[in-house]
């Protein structure tokens, strides 16, 4: 399954369960304020997936990301802090990007 499935997964099981918005507002907040490479970073990242080399894709380990890569994970990161409302909108700015 690709990242965006996994999210998009996620996402939906965040819709059906609202209370799972905590975890992932606290977690958002947390990679955020200790930034990428933190372990903070890692913690929210394995929200949606737990594959290692799709995780370093979202840690930012590789070399280079695409543009639009780049800026999917700031989104992931950054809707996270919002309410399901918003979370819910990461559906529609992630780029097929960030699985290649």
């Amino acid at each position: 399954m690709k990242i965006i499935e996994k999210v998009q997964k996620k996402i939906t099981e965040v819709e059906a369960n609202p209370e799972m918005e905590v975890e992932i507002n606290d977690k958002a907040v947390a990679a955020i304020l200790k930034g990428v490479g933190s372990q903070e970073w890692e913690e929210y990242m394995r929200i949606f997936t737990d594959d290692t080399v799709e995780l370093n894709r979202l840690k930012l380990q590789q070399t280079r990301l695409s543009f639009y890569a780049e800026r999917s994970v700031a989104y992931l990161v950054a809707y996270g802090v919002c309410t399901s409302t918003t979370i819910t909108r990461t559906k529609t700015v992630l780029h097929a990007d960030l699985d290649e």
